[in-house]
């Protein structure tokens, strides 16, 4: 059985968002029946503008209570047996009561404690706003060309 690469899959007529899931994977051709995939393993498709289809590799997986959504990769560059491997890897993460996401966490509040020390954000922020609020002070000020060279 031939397999089909992440490129020849598309979206139905009139979805925007779509996910596929294990048995979808291989009934679609992009991995050999039988083979076994790991829980919340999948490929995302959605609409951008102008038509084009954007196509990622993702993990889907539940942790205190909340079901939380990571890419892998793009399937552009990141071809199915690569991100099969890693989506293995993230599941036995998962398994063994890790968080694959607790770096990114931790990097957020480290840039949350780098702001508040220099007195760009307010110790009390509304939490819902950080986020916005650390991409604001993570950009770097933009100058015109007549300031950039004098």
């Amino acid at each position: 059985m031939k397999l089909t690469t992440a490129e020849n899959i598309n979206l139905a007529e009139g979805k925007s968002d779509v996910i596929l899931f294990c048995e979808r994977l291989i009934e679609c051709g992009l991995f050999k029946s039988g083979t076994i995939l790991p829980t919340g393993f999948g490929l995302r498709l959605r609409r951008a503008s102008r038509g084009r289809i954007l196509r990622y590799w993702i993990f889907q997986y539940r942790q205190h209570g909340r079901t939380r959504r990571m890419i892998i990769g793009s399937a552009h560059t990141v071809t199915p047996v690569q991100a099969l491997e890693r989506a293995r890897k993230l599941h036995a993460k998962v398994e063994l009561g890790g968080d694959p996401q607790a770096k990114k966490a931790e990097r957020r509040e480290q840039r949350l404690t780098f702001w508040i020390g220099r007195g760009k954000i307010h110790e009390h922020a509304d939490p819902p706003n950080l986020i916005g609020l650390l991409r604001a002070c993570d950009k770097r000020p933009r100058y015109s060309a007549a300031e950039q060279r004098g």
